[in-house]
Formats: structure tokens, C-alpha cells, sequence
């Protein structure tokens, strides 16, 4: 079956408008231009998008199941702050040498950008059989020209990359906007970034000769700065063009993120299981309702025929009708249900509902960082731009701490926590009492945000020490 290649990487605002390449067998090119996407041509679907935001990295790792594949991805993306929102990512493990070791590639973008994307495609209408990231499908383009690290620059309007890819799999990836002239920007762009990604090759393979890395300026992108271009890479470019029959001269070097669609891995494909698994069962479907389909309607003429051998030409042909309506009856009974068809929209809806806090293992973390025989008085977590303070009247800095904190420079990350206030009862001398605070203010600190801390002394009772903190959602998910 013809497959229908669709790039939204050039749609500004929106994906109204497509450009497109139809292959037909052996990768011959049959068709190209710009669609709308309300006139799709036939073909399975596939469709590459860009997002500034997206993460990209491989690491090597101790091995794991398949089935814990997914927690352990995401658990390394979290621990690299790539996101403080929901995020969709895919993974692939391979083997490395060494007992219990592999090598884990990782994509991801927000939850919210894809979102975005697919609310504006027919999914259900116009089933499609993979959505990636444009850096997934040019990565699976020079996957199958070398098995070496490969530097790659891009340019697609404003958006500039930096991408170093081996075996199909980024390693890493540097992005930026044309800001002012997009040849300074380019040349500035290119300078900067392209030992970044020396050094990132010398890291993930040490010993191998990094200076002679090939080089390519895919898309949109001008010339090499002086140095940088090679016959290695020029090879490359050329080979590109020939992986595809009756391309357009110079088009798989323009679109490399169409044309890497062919290329693609399941593992970075960002469809859900489920929508592919309906796909695959109304593709399956079809033969089998154009089988019986057929089958009714031979049916239906050879009974007609044998009527019209028996009876008058009048009473042949309306024999020949109820047959053909019975025929078309039960065609229309294999049509799948109303109710049917409305599940299908719904699972197709984007969720994207933000994961709260996990308020367990957030008392827990409190709990274990609570010095023996501190009481913990009062604590409240609520969902707010910035937490009430409790009161400090009367309070005293505790261990050099001001009593009233800043949100300064990181204002923006707390306004997307959750506001704490915590009282502790500090028993012992006042000295006894300021040791312990300094104690729980530099446990408190390590992972959430101080806003401010009093410590109030009572002669006839122990000391409270009183804090208001924000605790970002991300370090206590699941």
C-alpha cells in the first residue's frame, strides 16, 4: 500500500496546510507538494512536527525488562529537569558489552505541544499509522547511510538544530531561533555548536578519531563554515538523494524529516497503543466487509438471473431489486455502530491532565527529615502561586537563614508548586533549638524552595519553628 509522507515543521500557526510526499513500492516517489489536510491523498499516513522543547540523549544503563522500560525512561528524563509538565516520551534499549548493561535512546516532548498537534488532524477520520518528532525522522534518514556519528545542521524558517546521530538514535541536539540575518545567524549558530557536538562524539566514543566527523547542512541551512565541509559529507548528501526513486532533484536533502518518515522506528513512533490498535483492526476490517460485500452481491445476481429464466421480464427485475436491498442491508449492517464510533473519538481525545503531588511520599520525605523529638504542629499544602506565611512575629533567623526568603530569578518555577507552611514544637535550650532548625532548613532546602523560616521563643514553653516553602510537583511524582 502507498504510503503518505507529511511534514508539519513548515506550517506556521497551525498544520492547515502540509507539504507531502506519496511513495508507491520500492520507494519509488510518486507524487509531492503542499496539502491541505482536509484533502489528504490515499496512503497510510505519517507525519513528522518540531517542538523547541522536545529532549533527546542516550545513556547507558543497567538492564532492565521490557515492562519497566518506560518507568525507567522517564524516571532519567525527570532527573534531568527537562520538563516541569506533563511529557509524552518514547525509548529504545539495545545491548552493550558487559553483563547486564544496555544502551537506552530517549525522546520526549510536552504533553501539551502534542496535544496541540493532533487536535488539529482527523485521527479519527483519517487514521494515521505514526506521528514523531522531525529529529526522530532525520536521525532514521542518516541511520541508513551510516552506522558512524554523523553531525547534522538544520534549518526550517526560523527554527535552527544541531543534532549528532549514530546507528539512527540521537545523542545529542542543540536548537535555537533565526533571531536578526539568517547566514550571520547560521555561521554564529554553526560555531558555537559543532564542537559541542565533537566533544559529545568523543564522549560517547572515546578513542575514535573526532575531527574527522562528516558534516551536513540539511533543510533550509546555507553553507558550511570553512572546515567543516567535507567529501565525506558531501558523499552523504548525494547518497540521501538516491535512497529514493524519482525524488526531485535536491528535495531528500531540503526534506529530510519527510523522507526519514520512511525510516522510522515503532519505538519513536508517539501514537498511542490503543489508537494503533483500533487502526490495525479497521484495516484488517475492510477486506473482509469488501469479501462479503462481494460475495452479497454475486449472490444476489445469480438468484436474480435465476428468477428472470422462470418468471416474465417484470417480475425478474423486481426480484432482481429486493435481492439487491438485501444485499445492501446487510452490507449496511456490517457498518460500524454510531456508539461504536463515538468510543473511538473519545479514546482519540488528547488527555492531558496535569499529575498532582504525591502527597505520601512528600510526608514521608518531611517525616524522615525531622531531627528525633521535634513535633511536627501543623502542616499545610495547598496549590498556590505563592504560600500565606505563617506568622513571624516575634521570630528569629535561624543558622545565618533570613527570616524572609526571595523567590528572585526561580519566582516562575514556584508559581507552578505547591505552597507548604509547616509548624514544628522544638524542644530543649534555645541553643538546642536553633541547632535542630539549621538541621531541618538544610534538609527542607535540598529539594524545595525556603520562602521564609522563623524560629519564635517562649519562656514557658518549647521554641516553634515556623517555615513556608515551595514544593515543585516534579520531584515528588511517581
Amino acid at each position: 500500500m502507498a504510503q503518505l509522507l507529511l511534514s508539519a515543521t513548515d506550517a506556521a500557526g497551525g498544520t492547515s496546510q502540509l507539504r507531502f510526499v506519496r511513495l508507491g513500492m520500492g520507494r519509488k516517489v510518486t507524487a509531492t507538494g503542499t496539502v491541505a489536510v482536509a484533502d489528504l491523498p490515499s496512503g497510510t499516513a505519517r507525519l513528522a512536527f518540531y517542538t523547541r522543547g522536545a529532549y533527546f540523549s542516550q545513556t547507558e544503563t543497567e538492564r532492565r525488562p521490557a515492562k519497566l522500560l518506560v518507568i525507567q525512561a522517564r524516571r532519567l528524563i525527570d532527573a534531568e529537569l527537562a520538563f516541569n509538565e506533563p511529557f509524552r516520551a518514547r525509548q529504545r534499549a539495545t545491548a552493550v558489552p558487559g553483563e547486564g548493561r544496555q544502551n537506552l535512546a530517549l525522546a520526549a516532548v510536552s504533553e501539551a505541544d502534542y496535544a496541540l498537534l493532533v487536535s488539529q488532524l482527523p485521527l479519527a477520520r483519517r487514521p494515521f499509522a505514526c506521528i514523531t518528532p522531525a529529529e526522530c525522522a532525520m536521525a532514521a534518514l542518516l541511520g541508513k547511510l551510516s552506522r558512524e556519528p554523523v553531525r547534522l545542521l538544520w534549518r526550517r524558517g526560523s527554527q535552527m538544530l544541531g543534532l549528532l546521530v549514530r546507528q539512527g538514535e540521537i545523542l545529542a541536539r542543540h536548537a535555537t531561533r533565526v533571531e536578526h540575518d539568517a547566514g550571520a545567524d547560521e555561521s554564529a549558530f554553526a560555531l558555537r555548536v559543532l564542537p559541542l557536538l565533537g566533544a559529545s562524539a568523543a564522549r560517547f566514543a572515546p578513542g575514535d578519531a573526532t575531527d574527522l566527523l562528516p558534516t551536513l547542512a540539511l533543510g533550509e541551512w546555507g553553507a558550511l563554515p570553512a572546515g567543516f565541509d567535507s567529501a565525506v559529507g558531501a558523499g552523504l548528501r548525494v547518497q540521501l538523494q538516491a535512497l529514493f526513486t524519482g525524488a526531485p532533484v535536491d528535495d531528500v536533502a531540503h526534506w529530510p524529516e519527510l523522507y526519514g518518515l520512511r525510516f522510522v522506528a515503532d519505538n519513536f513512533n508517539f501514537l498511542g497503543g490503543d489508537y494503533l490498535a483500533e487502526v490495525q483492526g479497521v484495516q484488517l476490517a475492510r477486506p473482509l466487509v469488501l469479501a462479503a460485500s462481494l460475495a452479497a452481491l454475486a449472490t444476489g445476481l445469480w438468484a436474480a438471473a435465476t428468477v428472470v429464466q422462470g418468471l416474465n421480464l417484470n417480475q425478474g427485475l423486481e426480484q432482481r431489486r429486493t435481492t439487491l436491498a438485501t444485499a445492501l442491508q446487510t452490507l449496511d449492517s456490517q457498518r460500524p455502530k454510531p456508539e461504536e464510533l463515538e468510543r473511538l473519538k473519545r479514546r482519540l481525545g488528547v488527555q492531558s491532565a496535569l499529575e498532582g503531588l504525591r502527597l505520601d511520599r512528600f510526608l514521608a520525605w518531611v517525616s524522615a527529615n525531622t531531627p528525633p523529638g521535634v513535633i511536627i504542629r501543623r502542616l499545610e499544602v495547598n496549590r498556590s502561586a505563592t504560600p500565606a506565611a505563617a506568622p513571624l512575629a516575634a521570630a528569629t533567623a535561624v543558622a545565618g537563614l533570613p527570616a524572609t526568603g526571595s523567590l528572585g530569578q526561580d519566582g516562575a518555577a514556584a508559581r507552578q508548586g505547591w505552597a507548604v507552611a509547616i509548624e514544628y514544637e522544638v524542644p530543649g535550650s534555645y541553643a538546642q533549638a536553633e541547632q535542630k532548625s539549621a538541621a531541618i532548613l538544610a534538609a527542607l532546602g535540598n529539594r524545595a524552595k525556603l520562602l521564609n523560616s522563623g524560629l519564635q521563643i517562649h519562656n514557658d514553653e518549647p521554641s516553634r519553628l515556623v517555615i513556608a516553602l515551595v514544593a515543585q510537583e516534579a520531584a515528588f511524582l511517581e
